[in-house]
């Protein structure tokens, strides 16, 4: 289907919002846009299409209502074992870009329930064994997944995660995969610790020169922060994962 299709498959699905993005492409929201009426229509296919693999169609699909989070689970035996859930704090339309995941309360009484949920996605699919990264959405209905992904999720995630839920999901598949002796999270233990992991945006232009203090890299609750900048130092209007320019992970005692 081409543009002139939209405006039916719109109808179709419910009307909008509507998230428009490639089938196939390298991943971090390259080309994903949340379309609120008709006339972004056009905008966002040529985005989608423009940042596709090649020959990759367009995707149209009804946007879930609700806040979204992500979940980091391990699956043994057909067992989901959740570790750490992330509200997620993501950048203003038309762009779906996370700005912030923080492991806080709010996120942690999902927890329960988003195992639950990954359990039944991973039996749907067949996979029993394994780490998974879901990011899913609250709606009036429950919980709904967007997406899973059978692997750690990506950057400090592994590292926050194991901070809060006590349980590394990617030393744990490590040592799953040596055939050494692990721990998995309990169900109803309480988080050791809150966390964030707050992604630097800066302004569009050039930047001259990157400083991060010393007193944010000494302090006990940083994680870790860096600055990350293009080669020419261009930073352009955020529309995908990586033009964010860098990022500050916190881990502190719960409350």
């Amino acid at each position: 289907r081409g543009p002139q299709d939209l405006p039916g498959l719109a109808a179709a699905l419910g009307g909008f919002p509507l998230v428009l993005k490639p089938r196939r492409s390298a991943g971090g929201s390259r080309g994903v846009s949340l379309v609120e009426g008709p006339a972004a229509l056009e905008a966002a296919y040529a985005f989608a299409a423009a940042s596709g693999l090649p020959g990759s169609p367009v995707l149209a699909e009804a946007a879930l209502p609700g806040p979204q989070f992500s979940c980091e689970t391990l699956l043994r035996d057909g067992v989901a074992h959740c570790v750490a859930v992330g509200r997620k704090v993501k950048s203003a339309p038309p762009a779906r870009v996370d700005l912030a995941v923080v492991y806080d309360r709010a996120a942690e009484a999902f927890r329960a329930e988003a195992a639950r949920m990954v359990g039944a996605l991973c039996a749907a699919l067949g996979f029993r064994d394994g780490s998974t990264h879901t990011e899913f959405a609250v709606t009036p209905e429950g919980l709904k997944p967007i997406e899973l992904a059978m692997r750690c999720g990506g950057g400090l995630t592994p590292d926050l995660a194991g901070h809060v839920g006590g349980v590394d999901p990617f030393l744990a598949e490590a040592r799953r995969a040596c055939g050494l002796a692990e721990t998995l999270p309990p169900p109803d233990a309480p988080p050791q610790a809150e966390g964030c992991f707050r992604f630097l945006l800066f302004p569009p232009g050039r930047a001259l020169r990157a400083e991060i203090p010393d007193a944010v890299r000494h302090d006990p609750a940083v994680l870790s922060a860096e600055v990350f900048l293009p080669v020419d130092g261009v930073i352009a209007p955020l529309r995908s994962t990586t033009q964010r320019s860098g990022w500050i992970a916190l881990a502190q005692p719960p409350g």
